[in-house]
């Protein structure tokens, strides 16, 4: 018995892993980031270079991934943008239970989703009790 519950542990965290890459994956071929954070002109190209060395969206993909999974608090990041590290990253990273910025409205997105839960939960038990209760 001890060794199913192993087994099925370690497959479990095979599975996540594979979710958090495609996760990840989906995530970044989205589209452009900075593209969302101007407003109706894109950003002049110097602009644009230094936005990517600030985000980190110079990196390679596997840096990129390493950085949303685990965080970047434990590295120095350029915040000024002359490709040289400023200060330690504020990033800790989905393990650690930071979602980020929401794009659209600049809070946190742990706030977001907290603010959006009650409703969320409503129309699922609701939906669950229609599910339930009336014949097919």
């Amino acid at each position: 018995m001890l060794q199913y519950i192993i087994r099925r542990l370690l497959q479990a965290v095979v599975l996540l892993f594979l979710v958090s890459v495609v996760l990840f994956v989906l995530l970044n071929q989205s589209g452009d980031p900075l593209a969302t954070l101007g407003a109706r002109e894109p950003p002049r190209p110097e602009d644009r270079a230094r936005l990517e060395r600030q985000l980190g969206l110079d990196q390679p993909v596997l840096v990129q991934y390493l950085y949303w999974l685990v965080g970047n608090d434990w590295v120095e990041i350029d915040v000024d943008g002359d490709g040289e590290g400023d200060v330690p990253g504020q990033r800790r990273g989905v393990l650690r239970g930071d979602f980020g910025t929401s794009i659209v409205t600049r809070q946190p997105a742990d706030q977001v989703i907290w603010e959006r839960l009650e409703n969320t939960l409503l129309l699922m038990v609701s939906a669950q009790v229609v599910i339930v209760f009336l014949p097919s």
